[in-house]
């Protein structure tokens, strides 16, 4: 250990605290209440609406948002079972919020179109951004 650190454990393994010259770390051994996550769809790129609607005309933009989000909220809620998460806007109190887009992005085989270069699949890639609210 540096000089000038200590660690002590206090009580039966109850905790941790690491000190060191000006600055002290914690870390609790017991159950951490799970984060609250507010996922909020903030655009889908028009050139993935066009693909959308070329597959299902009958949807709309608004339609297709919802669908996706519906689709997100699920997915991480599968992915994170005891993890509270929901719409953004919604209601109810969240400590991170997970911003997200959706674009069209090319994927499987690659085909050689005159000079072009396309691929063979369509796939929807999507970035997200979490931060602390």
């Amino acid at each position: 250990m540096e000089r000038g650190a200590r660690a002590t454990l206090s009580g039966a393994a109850a905790g941790l605290m690491l000190l060191l010259p000006g600055v002290a770390a914690m870390a609790r051994t017991g159950a951490c209440a799970k984060p609250k996550v507010a996922v909020e769809l903030t655009s889908v790129h028009e050139q993935a609406v066009e693909v959308l609607q070329r597959q299902d005309p009958v949807q709309t933009k608004e339609m297709w948002r919802d669908r996706i989000q519906g689709k997100m909220l699920e997915k991480l809620k599968a992915t994170s079972p005891g993890v509270p998460i929901g719409a953004a806007g919604a209601g109810g109190a969240y400590d991170y919020s997970l911003r997200y887009n959706v674009a069209v992005i090319g994927c499987g085989q690659q085909e050689q179109i005159g000079d072009l270069r396309a691929s063979k699949d369509t796939c929807y890639g999507v970035r997200g951004t979490p931060s602390r609210l």
